[in-house]
């Protein structure tokens, strides 16, 4: 750290001593309660032992988030973080995507520049917290238990993509066929005014085995790319289209995995590239446990078969490498101590001040107490230091940090080329106006499936698509969203059907009540006339796929008093046919329905005859 840095860091925190009976005033909720050694399950034990295991694990503790105080408190308090004692959060604004599922997004107290990003995903948390040249995280170790970790900010690994002076892969595989959403099919398309460019993000099976919940920390990730979006004024936002596990095994070599993962023919995981077609997805990211740096985009400035990077589970969200990859694809280029190339499209490293921009690496820094030419990394004195933190902002010359401006207009303009380049990408899948999804298709658990149509989004009668336990997602039109037979979300899965163009974040005030928009017809639903029936009711109902049924009558005891289908197999249609209720005692009885699509109990009374 250089001496400068060390005279600010002193001054900062004699300022933060005098200033701290006025904060403590405010008033705040604390966030956490911090747990001492309980006893763990042999899965918390696993997830613990890599957490443990991890190079920029500087120390952790136990504990357990009050996630009331989360969902409802304006300023929350973390307390003792060591040498930065206790610290409070500002929540600034949230995106809610359903009952216990939001994004939080805040600021430190105390410290202008610093940024709280916090999700909430079903039961689990994800956090980080950045000020001066701390950096600590809450990562979820399941059942409820979860570890706020102080990270080493220095031993996170570079991303392995120093050599840019051309693209990083040379040549494009080839395009597939023409994307399902291409222009010239007989769906009507919408390109103009969106906010937002879509993400397909997959993960490795060794992601998946080896963390509590990787959907919440891709979706971190995925909001401080966003963060740095808004810090920097860039136009444009991200959002998850589909976030999927695929069944492959990571090699550890990030050149092997990336082309496996944007290869469409290769016979590995090209599942993807259908799936990228479906959810109109512009731009692709592979997760994986362990790579031999931080991560690797395919191009700088991407076409649509090179719009793919791969980023290291630990690296993705704590170090920015996810935004700093997506960077890449979007024409942004390193800065120029390690990238000298022509442009004005490189990051920036603020030496006095020890920090850097988005796209740049620590390189300047470490250097800056070496003779001249810089020598390789393992040669230098002390490798790593002098540091410079990574902070959430593209460099951008209108755009200060700390009161320094972040780039320049001759060399230093990553805002500038990202917004140059973001219709491109955003070219890449076109969305519909009136999406209509025909295929059957299954979310499973830690999975996330996001549908969008400028105009509409539904689903085709008679064709399964299921959230599973676990699944969540999202069907999102410009004025409305149906739900025809054969739609459904199980309980145990997390699914928002509104309208709307964007998911940008939402103010505090938001009212959620446009989610009732949906227009739902539902897969089980039985009708009964007359009802209360005399002598005869009429069934009606209607399945979406062929298959089994079975349709019993049962009294309030639920014990069975007739059997009207047992298992017979009927095909996808309509049907309505008449039941004797004259040989039933009058009363109340339940109609017990079940198909492949659903089950259902309609009530329904018996009068007798007159």
């Amino acid at each position: 750290m250089p001496i400068m840095k060390h005279a600010l860091w002193l001054l900062a925190m004699v300022c933060l001593g005098l200033n701290a009976p006025l904060r403590a005033q405010k008033a705040s909720t604390p966030l956490l309660r911090y747990l001492d050694n309980p006893a763990l399950s042999a899965k918390q034990e696993h997830f613990l032992s890599v957490i443990r295991a991890e190079k920029t694990t500087h120390s952790f503790r136990f504990i357990q988030v009050d996630l009331n105080a989360l969902q409802q408190a304006d300023r929350l308090k973390l307390e003792n973080l060591g040498e930065w004692g206790d610290v409070y959060l500002s929540r600034q604004n949230i995106t809610r995507r359903g009952i216990s599922d939001m994004s939080w997004f805040g600021t430190i107290d105390g410290y202008p520049i610093a940024t709280a990003n916090i999700v909430l995903d079903g039961g689990f948390v994800h956090a980080n917290f950045r000020f001066d040249d701390g950096l600590f995280t809450i990562e979820p170790l399941g059942e409820g238990l979860h570890v706020l970790v102080r990270r080493r900010y220095q031993a996170y690994a570079p991303e392995n993509c120093e050599d840019t002076g051309k693209n990083h892969r040379s040549g494009e595989p080839q395009k597939p066929e023409k994307p399902r959403n291409s222009a010239g099919e007989e769906e009507k398309l919408s390109m103009e005014g969106e906010c937002s460019i879509r993400l397909l993000v997959a993960f490795s099976n060794q992601a998946y085995a080896s963390n509590a919940n990787p959907r919440g920390e891709i979706q971190l990730a995925t909001d401080n790319y966003n963060t740095c979006n808004s810090n920097s004024n860039v136009f444009h936002r991200v959002e998850i289209a589909r976030m999927m596990q695929v069944d492959y095994d990571e090699t550890g070599d990030d050149g092997t995995d990336l082309d496996r993962f944007r290869n469409p023919g290769d016979g590995i995981i090209d599942n993807i590239h259908d799936e990228r077609e479906l959810y109109d997805a512009d731009m692709c990211c592979l997760i994986t446990q362990e790579l031999d740096g931080c991560g690797l985009a395919d191009a700088i400035g991407a076409g649509y078969g090179s719009a793919f990077q791969v980023t290291a589970y630990g690296c993705a969200a704590d170090n920015l490498t996810f935004a700093h990859e997506f960077g890449h694809l979007l024409n942004a280029r390193h800065d120029t101590f390690v990238d000298n190339t022509a442009g004005s499209n490189h990051g920036l490293t603020y030496l006095p001040g020890g920090w850097r921009t988005v796209m740049a690496y620590n390189d300047a820094c470490d250097c800056s107490n070496e003779t001249s030419p810089c020598p390789d990394s393992d040669d230098r004195t002390t490798p790593g230091d002098p540091f410079c933190t990574r902070v959430q902002w593209w460099s951008n010359p209108n755009v200060d940090y700390n009161g320094n401006a972040t780039g320049s207009n001759s060399r230093c303009n990553n805002r500038g080329a990202i917004d140059a380049y973001d219709n491109t990408i955003a070219g890449f899948e076109g969305i519909a106006m009136d999406k209509t999804l025909s295929a059957n298709e299954t979310i499973i658990d830690e999975e996330e499936a996001n549908h969008f149509g400028t105009t509409s989004c539904s689903n085709s009668s008679g064709t399964v698509f299921l959230y599973d336990v676990g699944s969540k997602g999202s069907f999102r039109g410009g004025t409305s969203v149906t739900l025809r037979p054969g739609f459904r979300a199980v309980q145990g899965s997390e699914f928002r059907a509104y309208r709307g163009t964007c998911t940008n974040v939402l103010p505090l005030d938001d009212d959620p009540a446009e989610e009732r928009s949906a227009t739902v017809e539902q897969a089980s639903s039985i009708q009964v006339l007359p009802n209360p029936a005399v002598d005869v009711f009429t069934i009606s109902y209607e399945l979406p796929l062929d298959g089994k049924v079975w349709l019993d009558v049962v009294n309030a005891n639920g014990q069975t008093v007739r059997n009207i289908l047992a298992g017979e197999t009927q095909s996808a249609g309509q049907y309505r046919f008449d039941e004797n209720a004259a040989s039933l005692a009058p009363g109340a009885y339940y109609l017990r329905w079940k198909h492949a699509s659903g089950s259902e109990m309609k009530k329904i009374l018996v009068v007798g005859i007159r």
